[in-house]
């Protein structure tokens, strides 16, 4: 059985985590609105992301500010789960098992 380790995802920190087993999730957080001099405080409630896929890799859209980013689940696992490995151009992750779809930690490399 594997225990399950999620970490802040780097950049995105208070909005989405990154687990070992290769699942994306936004964390829940609260913060203001203001809007014509009034304060409303709005909850958001966390969820797991369904990722997509592009040439059989999966990918997620992260959103911050107003922006949209699309990453690579297996690069958010590996950058952040494998020891020395740091994202820097152009970064292949291979697949120990071939099957793109598997991106726990222990299939990446």
């Amino acid at each position: 059985m594997v225990i399950e380790i999620w970490k802040p995802v780097e950049g995105y920190e208070g909005f989405y985590e990154v687990s070992n087993t290769g699942r994306i999730k936004s964390v829940d957080r609260t913060f203001s609105i203001f809007s014509n001099g009034v304060e409303y405080i709005r909850t958001y409630k966390g969820k797991e992301l369904n990722p997509t896929s592009s040439n059989g890799n999966l990918q997620v859209k992260l959103h911050k500010c107003g922006k949209i980013n699309t990453h690579s689940v297996s690069k958010l696992v590996a950058l952040h789960f494998l020891e020395g490995f740091k994202e820097s151009g152009r970064v292949i992750v291979k697949f120990k098992d071939g099957n793109k779809t598997n991106c726990c930690v222990e299939n990446l490399e």
